[in-house]
């Protein structure tokens, strides 16, 4: 094969693997009732929706064992301590936002996840615009 040839593909090769590089990285929304892995001592919500977030909520099935005061714009966020939440070791609890105050939380962006001490911290990103949000955890993608 020619040199001229070699190169040529090898340009072609660099400009595809330049082309997906610079495709736009899409969060898609996950499945409702995700449960997450592992244990989590602390929840760190943070804004990534295109709107202005006005509670997140943490439940335990019993009822809300904490609801966020205040709003938050793009990119803030919240860390909230469970033991200091007085939650019982081993419960289970769902994350929930919502864009404002009187609207129901958003079930299909719930997200399951077990409380203990000494674990980890659960990061919950809030995606999407007034019509549909969804939550994530970390990385996670559907």
């Amino acid at each position: 094969m020619r040199s001229d040839m070699k190169i040529g593909q090898r340009i072609g090769s660099l400009i595809a693997v330049g082309a997906l590089t610079l495709l736009p990285t899409v969060v898609a929304a996950p499945d409702a009732d995700a449960v997450i892995t592992g244990c989590n001592e602390k929840v760190k919500f943070t804004n990534r929706a295109a709107v202005v977030v006005d509670k997140f909520m943490l439940n335990d099935g019993n009822g809300d064992v904490w609801t966020s005061t205040g709003k938050y714009a793009v990119l803030q966020s919240v860390t909230v301590s469970l033991q200091d939440l007085g939650v019982t070791e081993g419960a289970s609890l769902r994350a929930f936002a919502s864009e404002v105050s009187t609207s129901p939380p958003y079930i299909q962006g719930d997200r399951t996840f077990k409380y203990c001490r000494n674990g980890t911290t659960a990061t919950f990103d809030l995606w999407g615009t007034a019509f549909k949000m969804w939550l994530t955890q970390g990385d996670d993608v559907y």
